[in-house]
């Protein structure tokens, strides 16, 4: 979410707007990203579940998942380039 709102994809959450489209709108976004991240490939998938929303720090997944530090800060690489793309 933080690389599609610095390449200007506005995510509307501002101003604490509740009105029927808002929530319609806000709605989609998540579904999109949502969407978008479940179509990654299982080895990048978890990582970026695990540190987004799980709210893990990056030794935690590396623990969790038995992988170097390095490999899941790799992982995570990759996954945002394919998320971008």
């Amino acid at each position: 979410m933080e690389e599609m709102y610095d390449e200007g994809y506005e995510i509307s959450d501002r101003n604490n707007e509740a009105s029927p489209e808002h929530i319609v709108l806000r709605q989609n976004e998540i579904d999109m990203i949502q969407g978008l991240v479940a179509s990654l490939p299982e080895k990048y998938r978890i990582p970026i579940y695990l540190y987004y929303s799980a709210d893990m720090q990056i030794k935690e997944v590396s623990e969790i998942l038995s992988l170097p530090e390095g490999t899941v800060k790799s992982q995570m690489r990759k996954a945002k380039k394919l998320l971008k793309e």
